[in-house]
């Protein structure tokens, strides 16, 4: 008689799942720009926003020459506490595009 085989909850299989069809990485990206305060912090300037993740790389709009000339100091800080949150390397650089709006 065969053994049976432990049956797993939908909630502990989808990871594995996505991750084995190449989408984890992809809905990880996605879950950064939804959850971009709850991510940084209700102190994270609101004028700084999340535009896109492609290949590892963030993709912010700032408003002004100077909050991006902020920015880029607290760029790698800004990536560590990201990554931390996320629980993997999902942001490897950030580029800063100033949108006057």
């Amino acid at each position: 008689m065969k053994k049976a085989e432990k049956l797993i909850s939908l909630k502990e299989a989808l990871p594995e799942v996505l991750k084995k069809l190449g989408l984890l990485d992809k809905l990880m990206e996605k879950e950064i720009i939804f959850k971009w305060k709850e991510i940084v912090g209700e102190n994270f300037p609101s004028q700084i926003k999340p535009i896109n993740i492609e290949n590892k790389i963030l993709y912010l709009k700032v408003p002004s020459p100077e909050w991006k000339a902020e920015l880029s100091y607290l760029k790698d800080e800004l990536i560590n506490k990201i990554n931390q949150k996320m629980g993997v390397e999902i942001v490897k650089d950030i580029k800063i595009f100033i949108h006057n709006k």
